[in-house]
């Protein structure tokens, strides 16, 4: 199979402070609660704009109020202006260094940012401020998982989860770094437990999904595909990934229907090709399965799995010199080891006299 490694389809959404209200802020030295983290982020545009000018004239009457520049910097950065949040947040700092929710919120948008050393800075700075608060943990873990440091990643998420052992988001963000520190067991289980938590997240069963795929578990990766498109029903990857799990199962005609819905809603997806070729010739529908390898070429031509592919269905249905002249193109193009030991005993078997 061209395409059954684990990856992460979609990104945790970055925890980030909220004060509810203009008046009666929070005090900055204590720990915010998930509903205040969610707040702002149920507003449209044209609410946070309303929210935006409500506590930009609070602060013309309270220049001095830290918290104010804090909740109109997290309104910001809920519009995506994380220049102008940063710029909130700095000036909330300079009012009060010691203000939890402005370090917090601060790194989140350097992080958005892509300036991960800053946010991991003020995510520590954070936690020395509050450090029985759990966000600043799972903040910073994120961000050493997006700096590829999955073992400290991994730390911070455990001291997330002894902290709070309710938040799905933990859970979710260390079974990815499970998965790139090769503990598919335990990434099953922080999979599972954010299922528990939150049985609406649908990243966390198509990770779980892929988990299930490596270790030849294809009717539980069935099932979790078929949560994953419950959940978003107009995303491609969904159909894709439940029609490689038929094919992985042997289930050739109901991965043929999953694929063909994923090119439909795909047209230039390659590995939807290539996949549906293998179920059409597992039914020995050859003609139909060289159409596609053909769409796939078209889209690629320097596909050399697929070329080789398409060679080994001319070597089926009796094509030799077609399927000897793809298979010496793919190693020409260069596979990957295992394709191309079986690549060069299939020629070997076309060319012998």
């Amino acid at each position: 199979m061209r395409n059954s490694t684990l990856f992460p389809l979609c990104l945790i959404v970055m925890i980030a402070f909220s004060i509810q209200g203009i008046t009666g802020c929070r005090p900055s030295n204590t720990c915010p609660t998930a509903d205040e983290y969610l707040e702002l982020g149920n507003l449209n545009q044209n609410e946070l704009r309303l929210r935006i000018d409500e506590y930009s004239e609070s602060i013309e009457a309270e220049r001095e109020n830290a918290d104010l520049y804090v909740a109109r910097g997290l309104a910001y950065g809920q519009q995506g202006d994380y220049e102008a949040a940063i710029s909130d947040y700095d000036q909330a700092i300079d009012l009060d260094s010691q203000h939890y929710a402005a370090h917090l919120n601060r790194g989140a948008d350097y992080l958005d940012l892509g300036d991960i050393d800053q946010a991991i800075a003020d995510f520590s700075l954070a936690i020395s401020l509050l450090p029985a608060c759990s966000p600043a943990y799972h903040n910073r873990g994120w961000a050493h998982f997006q700096e590829g440091d999955h073992d400290q990643a991994r730390l911070d998420l455990d001291q997330a989860i002894a902290l709070d052992s309710q938040s799905a988001a933990s859970f979710y963000v260390r079974g990815l770094a499970f998965l790139e520190l090769g503990d598919l067991g335990k990434a099953r289980a922080d999979f599972s437990s954010c299922i528990k938590l939150d049985s609406e997240l649908p990243d966390a069963y198509y990770q779980r999904a892929y988990i299930y795929l490596n270790v030849g578990e294809y009717q539980s990766a069935i099932a979790d595909f078929d949560k994953f498109i419950l959940l978003i029903p107009g995303e491609p990857e969904g159909y894709y990934s439940r029609g490689l799990a038929y094919s992985m199962a042997g289930e050739s005609e109901s991965a043929i229907l999953d694929l063909s819905e994923y090119v439909s809603l795909f047209p230039n997806g390659i590995d939807g090709y290539y996949t549906r070729a293998i179920s059409y010739r597992e039914l020995g529908l050859y003609e139909d399965a060289l159409k596609d390898l053909d769409i796939a070429l078209h889209i690629d031509p320097e596909d050399a799995a697929v070329l080789f592919f398409r060679g080994g269905v001319y070597a089926d249905m009796g094509q030799t010199d077609k399927a000897i002249s793809d298979i010496e193109s793919s190693l020409d193009m260069g596979l990957p080891p295992d394709l191309q030991q079986t690549a060069e005993a299939l020629l070997r078997e076309l060319t012998q006299p």
